[in-house]
């Protein structure tokens, strides 16, 4: 069971490669389809929602398996330890191809669900429906799981906050 959580540098290379160009094919869309995830207030409507969070929940699906493999070696890492704190894994010493997975990773889920409350927001979120709470969820997991093994608490709360939040996940 635990060939799952194994990952070698040649296995994240061809992730990489294809999620640079995802971003690529990201930046060459047209502009009305284009969107400032950085703008506060943030907003979206409801066409780009359902195109970005496809988007992001592709690239989530793709990195998942180097999200596990950091998850299992920080537990794996912590319960060796017998430290009642955990040290957080580092992403200094390994490759730039890591590290852009990684980050990859993280901006689509907390992009993922800004996009989502936005929705709510607007009162646009399927609640009837499956996908809205599909991403939302895979959202918040992967950020779980980003912020107890790399630290990331400060940087994600507020996110998870709002993807975990019942009104968003009904």
């Amino acid at each position: 069971t635990t060939e799952i959580y194994t990952l070698s540098l040649h296995d994240a290379l061809p992730i990489s490669n294809l999620l640079r160009e995802l971003v690529e094919f990201r930046h060459s869309l047209p502009e009305f389809l284009q969107v400032d995830f950085d703008m506060e207030p943030f907003k979206i409507t409801r066409l780009k929602c359902n195109i970005y969070t496809e988007y992001f929940n592709g690239i989530n699906l793709a990195v998942r398996r180097l999200v596990y493999h950091f998850s299992h070696l920080f537990l794996k890492n912590w319960l060796s330890s017998g430290q009642q704190i955990p040290e957080f894994i580092r992403l200094d010493d390994y490759s730039e191809n890591t590290i852009f997975l990684v980050k990859s990773s993280l901006n689509s889920s907390i992009n993922t669900i800004q996009s989502l409350w936005s929705m709510y927001e607007q009162g646009q979120l399927a609640i009837f429906g499956y996908m809205d709470r599909e991403y939302i969820f895979t959202a918040a997991s992967t950020l779980v799981l980003l912020s107890a093994t790399f630290g990331l608490h400060d940087q994600v709360n507020s996110y998870l906050e709002k993807g975990l939040d019942r009104k968003s996940v009904v």
